[in-house]
């Protein structure tokens, strides 16, 4: 008869095998997932698109919506273009460069900091529509080098990171019912 420390021990043994096992199988998954990939998703807002392209390059601003994000640092420009870092709530930060920009209709956000896990850029393609709405396609160009953050964004997260930011967007710009696709 096994006895309650030697059965919490067993207990704690086959809980930190599956563990191992598991982390394993995503780190297995990662590395047969391509490096790089593109992710395109839309959202329509019944706003014009003046507004909307308003609230997307108001990166000062964007805390007040995000729920994810806690600041924002304007930094000094590079070669002559925007530069800011957005400061999470989860501590971690990305320093974003706008590459291109032809108001209101088109914007290429390009993570600046070579030492991040992912590499890459989020395209908005805005388009307005005949009742005056505006749909905003965001395609997301990155490259991920490590194994275990190409699972957790494949199939763990599944680009929901993308759906969020549309979401808060559209509830930004009071349609909240907006629907992504």
């Amino acid at each position: 008869m096994l006895t309650p420390m030697r059965k919490l021990i067993t207990a704690a043994v086959w809980v930190a095998l599956v563990a191992f096992v598991f982390f394993d199988i995503a780190l297995i998954m990662g590395a047969l997932s391509p490096k790089q990939h593109t992710v395109s998703r839309s959202i329509t807002i019944h706003k014009p698109a003046t507004q909307v392209w308003a609230v997307l390059t108001d990166y000062a601003g964007q805390p007040k919506w995000r729920d994810d994000l806690k600041s924002v640092d304007q930094l000094p420009p590079r070669g002559g273009l925007p530069l800011w870092r957005e400061n999470y709530k989860n501590n971690m930060s990305d320093t974003l460069l706008t590459e291109q920009s032809v108001t209101p209709i088109y914007l290429v956000r390009t993570i600046a900091d070579e030492k991040s896990p992912v590499q890459g850029s989020w395209e908005f393609n805005i388009e307005r529509n005949r009742d005056g709405s505006t749909t905003v396609k965001v395609t997301e160009h990155a490259l991920v080098r490590g194994a275990f953050f190409r699972f957790m964004s494949r199939y763990v997260l599944r680009y929901s990171y993308i759906d969020k930011y549309l979401h808060q967007l559209a509830a930004r710009m009071g349609d909240s019912a907006a629907r992504v696709s």
